[in-house]
């Protein structure tokens, strides 16, 4: 799906029933390294031992947030990563999808 939609930002849990976020952002990071991520969880170690937030950053997340955290913190995030984009970038999605903005992917 992620090729198809071809999203600006995605924001991942690390923790859901049919696949992990730590799987989905390598997944992710193997197709693109400019799409932004976002990675959240509740808390917790990966088998490995590392803390799931801190080795979603090593893989490639650009930001973390354990749960619960402040909807502004948050905000501010977005606005700092998509503040990123380039202009030509959001030309060419917008004549691309026939679009403009920012496209948010939850997974």
């Amino acid at each position: 799906m992620f090729k198809e939609v071809s999203p600006d930002l995605i924001v991942t849990d690390i923790l859901m029933p049919e696949k992990e976020g730590i799987e989905t952002i390598r997944e992710i990071r193997q197709e693109s390294s400019e799409v932004k991520i976002i990675a959240l969880s509740g808390g917790g170690t990966h088998p490995t031992g590392l803390d799931y937030l801190q080795m979603a950053l090593e893989l490639g997340a650009n930001l973390s947030f354990p749960k619960p955290f402040k909807i502004s913190e948050f905000r501010t995030a977005v606005a700092e990563l998509t503040s990123t984009l380039t202009l030509s970038s959001k030309q060419e999605k917008a004549h691309n999808k026939h679009r403009c903005g920012l496209f948010l992917f939850l997974i």
